[in-house]
């Protein structure tokens, strides 16, 4: 993926992200019923079912709280705190830090796909926890 593709992408998802959040920290109160299209479908949680909720829990300094729920909301709550820092840093600077280490760890899952096996592992590990817990 060439640098502006990327810096395009994540520039958008993380804008995405943080609308969201505003959005839900703002109407916590109305519950969205089908956002999910995965858990309209099928009646169970997607492994990303309460990371929004998650995410909210830790910014109001729950971390117990936001972990039980969905572990997954700590790793986007990084990215979401990382990637748009890192991205203007770049774009100032005129650098592509972002984009090197995004080509590194692609060439490198490329080289040794048996590193994704741990990370699909954790997924569904967490996918099964968010059924468990009926979310």
């Amino acid at each position: 993926m060439s640098r502006k593709s990327l810096y395009i992408l994540l520039g958008s998802l993380s804008s995405a992200g943080y609308g969201w959040l505003a959005w839900n920290s703002v109407h916590s109160h109305i519950t969205a019923p089908g956002i999910c299209i995965f858990k309209t479908i099928t009646h169970l949680p997607c492994p990303s079912c309460g990371a929004t909720r998650a995410i909210l829990l830790l910014l109001g300094g729950d971390v117990r709280g936001s972990l039980l729920l969905n572990p997954l909301g700590a790793v986007l709550f990084f990215a979401l705190a990382v990637i748009p820092v890192w991205l203007l840093i770049d774009t100032f600077l005129g650098q592509e830090s972002l984009h090197l280490r995004y080509t590194e760890m692609e060439s490198l899952l490329r080289e040794k796909s048996w590193i994704s096996i741990p990370l699909i592992v954790l997924v569904v590990v967490n996918w099964f926890w968010n059924i468990a817990k009926g979310l």
